[in-house]
């Protein structure tokens, strides 16, 4: 059966409107030529060593993606993460704190009075300004900073609040935080806390290329040219003529190949920025970081990385017994440079930073360095905005889909494929 609906690019977006055609008994065929899943790759670097090369995790509410993996039948396969995921690390004036200890009390007590504010937030507002506005400066500056550091590897200052955490935007805007809890979205289609999947996140790639790999082509896409009757894609092992197209491609990918059928939009998608990350992943036979999930140096602590995620204790079965893994994360915009760094200056990093957080030596026994020059998609001030250019500016039977048309995490990821694929299939 000849496909109707072709989705370009192969990463979550890709694959959650895979499913949805798959779903809707559309006809469909998805080209990528590379790995399925995007970043969400699993490896295994030595023998019983796997890391993830990209997101290792996600939280309960991430409706959209956790329906992508009950129809690939991985929905068994959930883990939530145990007792370490709870522990989690400030680094403060270059200590490691856990929790509610990371505050001062002055920091606490403008929590809670923090709550009664109402501000009024502007459509725009950058997230370091509305939590400041609650919390004050300090706050915002190093707490909520190094939450940021940790989901976009990037400034409070350069991401919309309303893009980055719509829900807590709607709900709190013109009204205090005490009150906005009740406004928040209370459906969620996993209980409370964080998940990930027996093995990693790597086996939504995996599964969706065993499952649905007859509807997948291995080829690169040059260019999309309107038809009198749809759209024909010109790949390079040949063209395809469909109804429609899905495009699920990062945004600075997809903007050559909208130049000549929607102008307007590939401009729109050329300014979005994104923030390049090193991922260092390591296994030590000595190391004194605490159990936990990891820590994060806000961009006041002046750290040469922005923090370490200590994966041997969120999933002890993927490290040699008697071993510790870990991975550390350098550069975001805040150094976007890191990713030229040479493994050996990465290595001296990451010994420097465990030496001065625990007062003794790190004993590396493997560094594998993974570098994504754009890791993530930022949703700068105007982001919202920008989406709704973009999405009007396409023609009919074209539709974008990706991390960046949302919050730049795979949930948006999956979000943005399956209502995409739902406009196209409708």
């Amino acid at each position: 059966m000849s496909p109707r609906l072709a989705i370009v690019g192969g990463g979550i977006a890709g694959l959650a409107a895979l499913a949805e055609a798959h779903a809707r008994g559309v006809p469909a065929v998805l080209y990528e030529p590379r790995t399925l899943g995007g970043v969400a790759v699993t490896r295994q670097v030595q023998p019983g060593w796997t890391h993830e090369t990209g997101p290792t995790s996600f939280t309960a509410r991430s409706a959209a993606l956790v329906q992508l993996i009950d129809r690939l039948g991985l929905r068994a396969e959930l883990e939530q993460l145990g007792r370490a995921a709870r522990q989690r690390f400030l680094r403060r004036n270059g200590q490691l704190r856990a929790n509610l200890s990371a505050l001062s009390w002055r920091e606490r007590w403008g929590l809670v009075t923090g709550m009664f504010q109402a501000p009024a937030d502007a459509a725009e507002v950058s997230v370091r300004d509305w939590a400041a506005a609650r919390f004050g400066d300090v706050f915002a500056d190093e707490v909520v900073g190094a939450m940021v550091t940790g989901i976009w590897a990037a400034d409070g200052r350069e991401l919309e609040m309303a893009s980055a955490f719509p829900a807590v935007f709607a709900a709190a805007r013109g009204a205090p935080m005490w009150r906005a809890f009740g406004r928040m979205p209370k459906e969620r289609p996993l209980p409370g806390g964080t998940w990930s999947l027996r093995g990693g996140l790597g086996r939504i790639g995996e599964t969706a290329a065993a499952r649905w790999g007859n509807t997948v082509r291995r080829a690169e896409v040059a260019g999309i040219s309107a038809g009198r009757d749809g759209w024909t894609i010109h790949a390079d092992d040949g063209e395809v003529s469909v109804a429609r197209v899905v495009l699920a491609t990062p945004a600075g990918a997809a903007a050559p190949l909208l130049g000549d059928v929607a102008p307007a939009a590939a401009l729109e998608l050329g300014q979005v920025r994104s923030s390049p990350i090193v991922a260092a992943h390591w296994l030590a036979t000595e190391c004194h970081f605490p159990t936990g999930f990891g820590y994060l140096a806000g961009p006041q602590e002046g750290a040469a990385v922005l923090g370490s995620l200590f994966t041997g204790d969120l999933f002890p079965d993927r490290s040699p017994r008697g071993l510790r893994a870990g991975v550390t994360l350098l550069g975001g915009t805040r150094e976007p440079d890191a990713v030229r760094l040479a493994d050996d200056a990465i290595r001296g990093r990451l010994e420097r930073e465990h030496e001065l957080l625990t007062g003794r030596p790190l004993r590396l026994e493997a560094l594998d360095v993974v570098r994504h020059p754009r890791a993530v998609p930022l949703p700068t001030p105007g982001h919202a905005a920008r989406r709704l250019r973009v999405h009007a500016a396409l023609p009919p039977g074209l539709a974008l889909a990706g991390a960046w048309d949302g919050d730049g995490s795979m949930e948006a990821a999956a979000a943005s494929g399956r209502a995409a694929a739902e406009r196209m299939c409708a």
